[in-house]
């Protein structure tokens, strides 16, 4: 069953569901949810800790000397440690119901204290792990990761417009984006920089796509295999494995997408459609292809 009414996709993404009593008076208080998940890269481990995260109002900024308690919400202060690319199509509920008071918010501010990334060597066997100063969770550092001021001033992160508290149950999605969050520092220092790209959406907004994977009644697959001995693979991110003959991918940002096919060892295909194929996927809506083996050798 899709999640598409709590669509999240490791980023950034913002997500709303409305509550069932409907409109209220403008002045009511109502609860804030957050899930996290991200769109990968070519890394092995990519692990932050989040330490803060807080709710600005409209036209505040956490700096402002005239700002107060009154202007900003905590909705987490215990901190969140994860692998980001564990949530590769799939998400963590960080912040669950925290009571709101009504009003219009504009900003996150996001604390984030530590962070380690592994990536691969040049001949894609060996790794290198860069890490935040003192940051151990991805094991001994071979070299630094620098996280510019994220840990005192935090990360701000723009809500959509009209994003307000009336009594309602909005649910956050945070899609962080470890492609474009993490590289290579300037200059010759061989180190590495943390500056994370965040992409917001409503929930609501937020898609999902099925492909489907048929074998040709003319086809017959070589070996035992079965079209769920397949995998597809949308974009750079890992493949995922057909089952029943569908793979689904939710979570996903509105866009255009393309799609291909992973085939099991010593195994080549021929497909109708020919392969990669562009799908665009809408705002909050399913999208669906199907993909027909119709040879295999």
């Amino acid at each position: 069953m899709k999640k598409l009414g709590y669509t999240l996709a490791t980023v950034a993404a913002f997500g709303l569901a409305a509550c069932e009593d409907g409109p209220t008076n403008g002045n009511e208080p109502g609860t804030v949810s957050m899930l996290i998940t991200d769109a990968p890269g070519d890394f092995r481990t990519a692990i932050v800790t989040i330490d803060r995260i807080e709710l600005l109002r409209g036209g505040t900024d956490d700096e402002d000397s005239d700002s107060t308690d009154d202007d900003r919400v905590v909705l987490r202060d215990i901190p969140w440690t994860g692998d980001l690319l564990e949530l590769s199509n799939d998400v963590d509920e960080i912040v669950s119901e925290i009571d709101v008071p009504a009003g219009s918010y504009s900003q996150l501010r996001v604390v984030i204290s530590g962070g380690c990334i592994e990536v691969e060597g040049a001949d894609s066997t060996s790794t290198t792990v860069y890490a935040s100063s003192g940051y151990s969770e991805c094991g001994e550092a071979d070299g630094n990761l620098q996280m510019p001021s994220f840990a005192s001033s935090g990360l701000k992160i723009n809500l959509p417009s009209g994003f307000d508290i009336d009594g309602d149950h909005r649910i956050l999605l945070i899609d962080f984006d470890v492609s474009e969050s993490f590289g290579h520092a300037a200059g010759n220092s061989g180190n590495w920089v943390m500056d994370p790209v965040i992409h917001a959406t409503e929930v609501v907004m937020s898609g999902a796509l099925d492909v489907s994977l048929v074998v040709a009644d003319s086809v017959t697959l070589p070996r035992t295999l079965t079209a769920d001995s397949f995998m597809i693979q949308l974009d750079d991110e890992p493949a995922i494995t057909v089952v029943n003959g569908v793979a689904s991918f939710d979570f996903l940002m509105p866009g255009t997408y393309s799609v291909d096919l992973v085939s099991p060892d010593s195994v080549t295909v021929t497909t109708d459609p020919v392969l990669p194929l562009s799908v665009e996927v809408g705002s909050s809506s399913e999208a669906s292809a199907t993909i027909t083996i119709t040879r295999a050798d």
